[in-house]
C-alpha cells in the first residue's frame, strides 16, 4: 500500500482473494477505481511480478481481453526476497555506521566530554535502532517463511 497506493492495494487484495483469472473491468468494479486507470495500474503490478496476465481475443471482432490473477507462490517468493534484501541493507548500514565511528567508539566512556559525549550517544542510539530493526525484520522473515 505504501509503494503503490490505496487503489492498487484494493485491486491486489481483490485479486488475491479470487483464485481464478478476472477481467480488467471486474477488477475495476470490485476495487472501485476508474476504468481508464485500472489497466495502467494492473500493468505496473504485472511488470513488477505481482500479477499473472493472460490475453484473450474474442473470435469475430478483435477485442482483446486481459485477464489477471495473483500467483501466490511467485508473490510469496518476491516478498521474501525483498525482506532478505532489507535485512542485508540494515546489516550493511550498521556495519558502515560502526566502521565510520570506530575511533570514537574506542575511547573509554569515562574520558568523553562535551561534544564527544553527545556524538557517542548518537552513535549508540543509531546502532540500537538499526539492531532492533534488523531483529524485528528477522522475526518477520521467520514468521513469513514458515507460513
Amino acid at each position: 500500500m505504501k509503494r503503490y497506493g490505496k487503489e492498487t492495494f484494493r485491486m491486489f487484495r481483490y485479486l488475491s482473494q479470487e483464485d481464478h483469472f478476472v477481467e480488467t473491468e471486474k477488477v475495476a468494479n470490485a476495487s472501485l477505481t476508474e476504468k481508464k486507470d485500472t489497466p495502467q495500474i494492473l500493468m505496473k503490478m504485472w511488470k513488477d511480478s505481482y500479477l499473472h496476465m493472460q490475453k484473450l481475443a474474442v473470435t469475430g471482432v478483435y477485442v482483446p481481453f486481459q485477464l489477471w490473477k495473483v500467483d501466490k507462490v511467485i508473490v510469496w517468493r518476491k516478498m521474501l526476497d525483498e525482506m532478505y534484501h532489507a535485512s542485508l541493507n540494515l546489516s550493511l548500514r550498521l556495519t558502515h555506521e560502526l566502521d565510520s565511528e570506530r575511533e570514537s567508539l574506542l575511547l573509554p566512556e569515562g574520558k568523553l566530554e562535551g561534544a564527544l559525549k553527545k556524538r557517542r550517544k548518537k552513535i549508540d542510539a543509531k546502532t540500537t535502532l538499526l539492531s532492533n530493526a534488523r531483529l524485528d525484520l528477522d522475526d518477520a522473515i521467520m514468521l513469513f517463511h514458515d507460513f
